[in-house]
């Protein structure tokens, strides 16, 4: 029986080009096209693909309307991004994630090597669901409670592991399950299956050369992707369940070392990596444009971004504070109000990627419930000159020349389209990135007030109280504090 694949995209020469790119009927795929995006959309639900294939821009059928309905299904089904033969559409860091019960494969480069990479995942996922038997759980079985791996444990003190293999493929959990059925047999180590994509590993104490990373280098040496281990130190036997219920914990804000392979319960050795705030300034400066504009895609995108590419890394709870609070004032821009119930959960959320999807569908409902404006180029001009020169000494009366505008003129222009002032524009990002500035350096506060464009210090710190809510000083410290207390802020 063929596995049923739907390419969705606009064009006709994209078609033929993903036609011939493999032998799809050797390789057990039967493969329907669909060049009108929106009928696709009703074609999920008819036909029920076990794979969606969506290839380039699909004009007014944005990617999460896709996502939705294959939601809506309820069924597991392999969702394949593909970015365009000319341009890299989608630039999200994660090769796979997962929606509901649906896979998700993210191919930035579509390649014959990467394509066929991922067919490969798919085909054996379904041969495997097909002879009606999950991957094998090794040899403490599957389980509800934590007995099975109680009893395996030796009567000396051991260090329990929290091994995630996120979105991994198939093929990857078997070849480590049966690296750890070997080590099981050697009596090195106890193992069970926890979760779909997490693993409950027991080393013993006295056998640790060098620790777990001494006992885990085939699993820490690259090979194996995304892997990440989190680790609650040497453990009793009767503190394994309060010992599992702290990683949890640690688990449920896991994106935040996504970068660390082996993380160790405060542990002083995770290096924070550098947000760019050009970049961050320039994000948002196209997300502005983009949702004053009515451009629901581009809007999204940006924001995938901003989560994906700037927070997911950077490891931080006061990051996607700080990323909550940018895209709060652009909300208040776009709608003239600040409620934002809908805008964001009140809990963290249990991964980045959940609370990106969250809010792109917010800003969607947004975006079609108020009428877009089209912007003037002077306005779209202004906007990217202050975002992209944000510590320049940049005065009305220099961008007014600019566009040979008066003053007057592009103040009314700009507080009519956009909703502000200029300079109240131009204070609100500096304060913003003065912020970044204070997550990821030691630099003095009046020298951070320099480098965003402020001159005297006691005027930065009363405008940045003004728009955080807290000091400049004050919000450094809490940027730092120790990994346990920053998850109650």
């Amino acid at each position: 029986m063929l596995i049923q694949a739907m390419v969705v995209t606009q064009q006709y020469p994209d078609a033929l080009y993903i036609q011939q790119m493999l032998e799809w009927e050797s390789l057990g795929f039967e493969l329907l096209t669909e060049l009108n995006p929106i009928s696709a959309l009703q074609k999920v639900r008819l036909i029920r693909p076990q794979v969606l294939i969506l290839f380039g821009t699909l004009g007014a059928a944005d990617p999460d309307m896709f996502l939705e309905e294959v939601q809506k299904l309820n069924e597991p089904v392999h969702v394949v991004m593909l970015s365009s033969r000319h341009t890299q559409t989608w630039n999200l860091a994660a090769e796979s994630s997962v929606f509901g019960r649906a896979k998700l494969y993210f191919i930035p480069k579509l390649t014959v090597d990467t394509l066929m990479k991922v067919i490969e995942d798919i085909r054996l996922t379904q041969q495997l669901e097909r002879q009606g038997r999950s991957i094998p759980s090794g040899q403490l079985g599957k389980c509800s409670s934590l007995q099975p791996l109680a009893s395996g444990v030796w009567g000396r003190d051991c260090e329990l592991l929290w091994v995630r293999l996120e979105s991994a493929a198939v093929l990857t959990h078997l070849q480590i399950e049966d690296i750890l059925c070997d080590q099981a047999e050697a009596s090195s180590l106890r193992w069970v299956r926890w979760q779909p994509d997490i693993y409950l590993v027991l080393l013993q104490e006295s056998s640790q050369a060098g620790g777990a990373s001494g006992q885990l280098g085939w699993l820490l040496d690259g090979t194996y992707g995304a892997v990440q281990i989190l680790s609650i130190g040497v453990i009793a036997r009767d503190q394994l369940e309060a010992s599992v219920a702290r990683l949890q914990s640690l688990d449920r804000h896991r994106y935040f070392f996504s970068d660390v392979r082996l993380f160790r319960e405060n542990s002083g050795t995770v290096h924070r990596r550098i947000l760019y705030p050009t970049e961050v300034a320039s994000l948002l400066g196209s997300l502005l444009i983009a949702s004053i504009q009515g451009e629901t895609a581009e809007a999204c995108n940006v924001i995938r971004k901003l989560y994906l590419e700037q927070i997911k890394p950077f490891m931080s709870f006061t990051a996607l504070d700080l990323l909550r609070h940018i895209l709060g004032s652009t909300y208040r821009l776009l709608c003239g109000q600040s409620d934002m119930s809908g805008l964001f959960s009140s809990q963290m959320p249990s991964c980045v990627e959940d609370e990106a999807q969250m809010v792109c569908r917010a800003w969607t409902k947004i975006m079609n419930q108020r009428e877009p404006v089209q912007l003037s180029q002077a306005v779209v001009s202004t906007i990217r000159r202050l975002n992209s020169n944000f510590s320049s000494d940049l005065s009305l009366k220099m961008l007014a020349e600019e566009h040979n505008m008066s003053e007057s003129g592009l103040s009314k222009l700009f507080r009519r389209q956009v909703g502000c002032k200029v300079i109240s524009y131009l204070i609100h990002l500096r304060i913003q990135v003065a912020a970044l500035f204070l997550l990821q350096s030691d630099w003095p506060v009046n020298q951070i007030a320099q480098k965003v464009g402020f001159w005297d210090a006691k005027y930065f710190s009363r405008v940045f109280r003004q728009e955080i809510g807290v000091s400049p000083s004050e919000y450094r410290r809490r940027s730092q504090q120790p990994y346990e207390e920053g998850q109650n802020q």
